[in-house]
């Protein structure tokens, strides 16, 4: 019952404005703000850009305090969906990856990254695909030179990484059929780690035109140094033989442990998110019934989802999997396929609490090129891997909207917003040492939109005045 809300020690508190603020130029609607994230959810910094006629950014730092501003000169025509699919901070460099594609033909997306040097805000250079190769260009390219490289068979993405105070890049590439069908053989794969400059330092290429049994590579993930590569083996073209997730050196490429993932007997694992913890590292993801044949394998339906903790050497600590039919009863919300409607859940994240672990997962209606986020969940259990309890985020009720987590404290905190009327609402923090009870925040102003949640405790407040972006810090008493 809604009315219980109030219950949960409700107090109207005003948010207390340190003077942290930074106003941004826009045109129209043309404007985004994203947050300069480390791999723990840790805000560093923001980038505003403007993406009228290219785009036009300013780099600030978690105080809202602006380092430096820079811009590209990319003209997208108008028939082209163009993304920030990325932007990361790379030591003193800012990584810019977009991707492009053309909705009305049947082409794949292609990407570029851009690379700038954050204090000055000047452009360095660039990655893109041009036919057989990746381009590395300390010139910038327009828009059509990149488009006029695409062959459609050769497809690359760039991963910017730090590590100890060096630049790295990992680029995966492959190779496709002239005319590819999504059920296609990949005629080459190559994942590639470059230096800060560009040079290559190892790889792991693969040619699939000449034999049978054959295994593909995949990026899986890259953590503290470490890259995370899943083999997956196969006897034939159908003849699935099971996958080993094999951990190299980021530096080097020596391989550090290999683990058996997928065998003949256990459940297919897709393996969407690799989570390090202090001795060991955490995966989570979907999981289905397992077949020989991979075309049945492809085509089945996910069961549910799974989090396998492992030790450094690959030493299984836990490895926990949760059904669908499991977590219907329970959540009171339909998962699976019903009457030509399909809800499914994805896992984003899981964390460790005082009082067991905790999962984030959103609400996907699956299509071809994108899914649409309906709802978020987020799903609690115990020590002893009971399920205890949920939330369901509505992006016209209560949405979530960030969170943060510190390590050390094990402690969760979930930003939500509860939409009250048109343009106004109030902020909520739920926090996993109060079991995610909310505590609420009344905004006193409208047409002002939470954003996201610092470490300490702040959280950035977006509203719109004419043809300009006001962006407010105000910390919150916890």
């Amino acid at each position: 019952m809604k009315n219980i809300l109030f219950l949960y020690f409700f107090t109207l508190l005003s948010l207390l404005c340190f003077g942290q603020s930074y106003t941004f130029p826009i045109s129209n609607n043309n404007y985004n703000v994203i947050e300069l994230k480390d791999d723990q959810n840790k805000i560093n910094g923001y980038f505003l850009v403007n993406t009228n006629k290219g785009f036009h950014f300013d780099i600030l730092d978690k105080n809202l305090t602006k380092i430096s501003s820079g811009s590209s000169s990319e003209l997208v025509p108008y028939n082209f969906l163009n993304l920030f699919k990325s932007v990361k901070l790379i030591n003193d460099k800012l990584s810019v990856s977009k991707i492009y594609y053309n909705p009305n033909t049947y082409s794949f997306p292609f990407e570029a990254t851009y690379i700038f040097d954050v204090k000055t805000g000047a452009f360095e250079k660039m990655f893109y695909q041009k036919e057989q190769e990746l381009i590395l260009s300390e010139t910038e390219q327009s828009f059509h030179q990149i488009l006029k490289g695409q062959n459609g068979k050769n497809l690359s993405e760039v991963t910017p990484i730090a590590y100890n105070n060096k630049t790295f890049f990992v680029v995966e590439s492959y190779v496709l059929p002239k005319v590819y069908l999504f059920s296609s053989k990949i005629r080459e794969s190559k994942i590639e780690i470059l230096d800060g400059k560009g040079s290559p330092i190892w790889e792991i290429y693969k040619n699939y035109r000449d034999s049978l049994e054959q295994s593909f590579y995949n990026l899986i993930s890259i953590k503290n140094g470490k890259v995370f590569i899943l083999e997956s083996n196969f006897e034939s073209k159908r003849k699935f033989l099971g996958s080993v997730l094999k951990i190299y050196n980021l530096d080097d490429g020596k391989l550090i442990s290999s683990i058996n993932v997928n065998t003949e007997s256990s459940q297919f694992l897709d393996i969407s998110r690799v989570e390090e913890f202090e001795g060991g590292f955490t995966l989570i993801g979907l999981y289905k019934s397992p077949s020989k044949n991979y075309n049945d394998l492809i085509e089945s339906k996910y069961a549910g989802f799974y989090r396998w903790k492992l030790k450094e050497d690959g030493t299984t600590i836990s490895r926990n999997l949760y059904g669908w039919l499991r977590l219907t009863a329970k959540l009171d919300f339909f998962i699976g396929r019903k009457d030509e409607v399909s809800n499914y859940l994805n896992p984003l994240i899981s964390f460790d609490t005082k009082n067991g672990f905790s999962f984030i997962l959103k609400n996907e209606r699956d299509d071809l090129y994108s899914s649409q986020t309906k709802n978020y969940f987020l799903l609690n259990f115990d020590s002893k891997n009971e399920f205890t309890s949920f939330k369901k985020y509505n992006k016209d009720e209560i949405s979530f909207v960030d969170f943060n987590y510190d390590q050390t404290k094990k402690q969760l905190n979930i930003l939500e917003f509860e939409h009250l009327k048109k343009n106004s609402g109030n902020l909520k923090i739920a926090n996993s040492d109060t079991n995610f009870i909310s505590k609420s925040f009344q905004l006193t102003e409208d047409n002002v939109t939470p954003n996201s949640i610092t470490d300490d405790h702040k959280v950035l407040m977006i509203s719109k005045e004419k043809d300009n972006l006001i962006l407010n810090l105000v910390t919150i008493n916890l």
